[in-house]
């Protein structure tokens, strides 16, 4: 399917759009996923300060 020329910058356009909302949600997703870690990782070292006897 060949695109006229002069639907080629819009459709570009259009394209890239796309391709940046699909970047910022799989960035939103990653983030997520981040504090998630963060957060068993955080319960974890708090669950275990009690037991730690290191001097």
């Amino acid at each position: 399917m060949e695109v006229p020329i002069e639907d080629m910058p819009r459709s570009i356009d259009e394209y890239l759009s796309t391709q940046e909302i699909h970047a910022r949600k799989e960035e939103n997703e990653a983030l997520k996923k981040k504090e998630v870690v963060f957060d068993l990782i955080s319960d974890n070292e708090e669950e275990g300060d009690h037991t730690n006897t290191a001097s």
